[in-house]
């Protein structure tokens, strides 16, 4: 049906791995998101997870791009989130600055070897503390195809993006 009306990517929210994902979003969510993805592919539609980075989440970021990865997904994105508004009501708290430039320095590394071995992942950046530490290593650069970074600008739901 999405394919019939031009949908052609759809975008899910990933909250960490199975324990915390479900603790978010529901028992059984996590199971949910490799079928909804293996069907979407299957009707020839781009889909993307989308990690939002807390406190409580920080350690499953690594292993959610993995998992992108693993079941094909075009599209891997993550932001830092911050504890205003539903996040502060349901009592998730932004990461500690000391803890954030060692899991941004980690991610650098990480994406680096997952796309060694996986050449189809596109890694959208949207946290701009990346450039920060890019700039710091001597490999900051224009967005382009050959160096795979995206300068993303706000939220783009309702915009051009359908987000589950």
């Amino acid at each position: 049906m999405l394919k019939k009306y031009g949908v052609k990517s759809v975008q899910f929210s990933i909250d960490g791995m199975q324990s915390n994902h479900n603790w978010m979003r529901g028992d059984g969510n996590f199971e949910l998101i490799a079928q909804a993805v293996n069907q979407l592919k299957g009707a020839d539609i781009n889909t993307a997870l989308m990690f939002t980075l807390f406190d409580f989440n920080k350690d499953d970021l690594l292993l959610a791009m993995n998992y992108a990865s693993e079941i094909k997904v075009d599209r891997f994105s993550f932001d830092v989130g911050i504890d205003i508004g539903n996040a502060q009501t349901n009592g998730l708290f932004m990461i500690d600055e000391d803890v954030l430039e060692d899991i941004l320095n980690a991610y650098i590394d990480e994406k680096e070897r997952i796309k060694s071995k996986n050449k189809n992942i596109f890694f959208e950046e949207k946290c701009n503390l990346l450039n920060r530490l890019r700039m710091q290593k001597g490999h900051f650069g224009c967005a382009s195809s050959e160096n795979n970074i995206l300068i993303f600008d706000g939220c783009q739901i309702g915009f051009s993006s359908f987000v589950i």
